[in-house]
């Protein structure tokens, strides 16, 4: 799911290129932390799972 976001993120923001500078930073700054995000979510599931087990 997060990366179909981050996906789409991008393509938004490719296609407001010419349009909208400002939607097109926003879209871009969307999938920069989504990302974040996924990798900070993820470090921590394993940091608990090791705390477990």
């Amino acid at each position: 799911m997060g990366i179909g976001l981050i996906v789409v993120s991008l393509l938004q923001a490719v296609n407001y290129w010419d349009e909208s500078l400002p939607k097109s930073i926003f879209y871009l700054v969307f999938a920069g932390v989504i990302g974040w995000l996924m990798l900070f979510v993820t470090k921590k599931r394993k940091e608990l799972e090791r705390e477990k087990g």
